[in-house]
């Protein structure tokens, strides 16, 4: 009978049985000692590796854990893969600022928010040379409104920080900032061709007697 053990599957979203598909340990006297395991979820089938390093053979808990594919974060968005309503390079800088975050670099993150809400103003309208003054037409195009141009002004600030100032935002800060980004995006691209799919079979009102 095969070993099991518990472990962490982003597919079922949490711990689950795993089937301990193969097991080995290196060790380097002049570093630490690391155990390797390949697992497979007995709930979805997923395959992940993890590594457990300790500073002695004996060592019970490790001082690092280092997991393939890394632990997700933060889902992707359902829309995520819509690219015929959301353009190439936005969800390409998504997906990017995704891996970002499963890997724990969260200035690059937050750089990459920055990025995400630069190209979708840019795709709308154009490239105005500076970002005060793309925001400026952005908001002026209607795409957002007075209190929501200071929302995304925080976040780009946020990138800006990060990339000039070697400022490190927390887990439930990135979060904030992905909220935005994810709102703006959706807000942009989605609500419009969602409205007038719904408006299609809202009934209308009868005109009065």
């Amino acid at each position: 009978m095969s070993e099991t053990t518990k472990a962490h599957c982003d597919r079922c979203g949490g711990d689950t049985n795993h089937e301990v598909l193969s097991f080995n340990a290196s060790e380097n006297p002049e570093y630490f000692f690391s155990t390797f395991s390949l697992l497979k979820c007995l709930g979805c089938g997923e395959i992940s590796l993890e590594e457990h390093v300790s500073a002695t053979r004996e060592q019970r808990d490790g001082i690092l854990e280092i997991r393939y594919p890394p632990r997700v974060t933060r889902k992707m968005p359902g829309w995520w893969c819509s690219k015929h309503v959301i353009p190439k390079t936005v969800a390409q800088l998504m997906l990017e600022v995704h891996l970002a975050l499963r890997n724990h670099s969260t200035r690059l993150a937050a750089m990459g928010i920055r990025a995400v809400l630069e190209a979708v103003m840019i795709d709308k309208v154009s490239d105005r040379g500076n970002f005060k003054s793309t925001l400026d037409a952005f908001q002026a195009a209607g795409y957002i409104g007075v209190r929501h141009r200071n929302v995304v002004e925080v976040a780009l600030e946020a990138g800006h920080a990060s990339m000039h100032r070697a400022w490190q935002p927390n887990d439930k800060e990135l979060n904030a900032l992905m909220d935005i980004a994810e709102s703006v995006i959706e807000s942009v691209y989605l609500h419009e061709g969602q409205a007038a799919k719904l408006e299609e079979s809202v009934p209308r009102r009868k005109p009065p007697k």
